[in-house]
């Protein structure tokens, strides 16, 4: 039963660390390293389901896992969006998840197997 959630534990875990680091980053100015960071937590909030299908070993599980996915994207990308306006609510937090949605909804029915065409 847990094992199903293993890639999602792996991918909080990833998340987490890269959210530290780029606060670390951000307050010893170093700033090709701070945009390296934002920049994979951009993908991973946006992409949140596809990371999670290259996370999952089992290829049973691909369904659920893009699914939660998907589902996890959205307060991400709400999040990311918030983030992008400077810490205040603004468009951005509209415009964000949203195109998460959609980018997720246009990778899934675009290749026929089960793997999505990741792996």
């Amino acid at each position: 039963m847990l094992r199903k959630f293993t890639a999602i534990f792996y991918f909080g875990l990833i998340l987490a660390l890269l959210f530290i680091a780029h606060i670390f980053l951000a307050a010893n100015n170093l700033d090709v390293m701070f945009a390296i960071a934002a920049v994979l937590i951009a993908v991973m909030s946006l992409f949140c389901g596809p990371v999670l299908i290259l996370l999952e070993r089992d290829e049973s599980n691909y369904s659920f896992v893009y699914g939660i996915g998907m589902t996890l994207s959205i307060p991400l990308s709400i999040a990311l969006g918030w983030a992008y306006n400077r810490m205040s609510t603004g468009i951005e937090m509209i415009i964000l998840p949203i195109l998460g949605v959609f980018l997720h909804m246009v990778i899934r029915p675009r290749f026929v197997r089960d793997t999505y065409g990741l792996k």
